[in-house]
C-alpha cells in the first residue's frame, strides 16, 4: 500500500492513526503539503504524519510528489530542512512517550526508595514541561 498524505488530508480525520493502521502493507509514502506544494508551505499536520510512521517503526521510501512554489535550488533545502526537523520532533515524541508508559526512571526510583519513599508517594504527581513526572506538595489540611 501507499500513502499519500495529500489525499489523505482530504479524506482521513487522523493521517498519523490512518498511516499506522496500514501496518506492514505500507511500502511507499508520498510527501506534499495540502495544497500540493513542496512541505513546509501549507497547513498539513506533518507532526501527526510523522509520529503516525515513527509509532509503527516505519523505514521504507518517501518521496515529495509536490510542485514547487518557487526555484528547485531554493526550496527544496528548505524542505527538506523542515521534513527532517518535523521527523525528529516525532522520533523524540514517540520516544518521550515510551519512556514515560515503561515506568520513573532509574533516578526517580532511587529517589523513592529508602526512608523517604512513604513522604514521595502520599505527594500527587504533576507532569513537568519536559514530560518527566514531579512531585507536588499536597496541599495543606484544614
Amino acid at each position: 500500500a501507499m500513502g499519500d498524505v495529500f489525499h489523505m488530508n482530504i479524506e482521513e480525520i487522523d493521517l498519523g492513526m490512518s498511516l499506522q493502521s496500514a501496518g506492514d502493507m505500507l511500502g511507499y509514502v508520498h510527501l506534499a503539503d495540502s495544497q500540493r506544494l513542496e512541505p513546509g508551505r501549507g497547513h498539513m499536520p506533518w507532526d501527526s504524519v510523522f509520529t503516525g510512521l515513527s509509532r509503527m517503526g516505519y523505514d521504507g521510501y518517501a518521496s515529495l510528489e509536490c510542485n514547487l512554489s518557487g526555484p528547485a535550488d531554493d526550496v527544496l533545502p528548505q524542505a527538506v530542512q523542515f521534513l527532517r526537523a518535523a521527523i525528529a520532533r516525532s522520533d523524540a515524541a514517540v520516544r518521550g512517550a515510551a519512556r514515560s508508559a515503561a515506568g520513573p526512571s532509574r533516578s526517580c526510583r532511587a529517589a523513592r526508595s529508602g526512608a523517604r519513599s512513604d513522604r514521595c508517594r502520599r505527594r500527587p504527581i504533576e507532569a513537568s514541561s519536559c514530560g518527566r513526572r514531579r512531585a507536588r506538595s499536597a496541599p495543606a489540611r484544614r
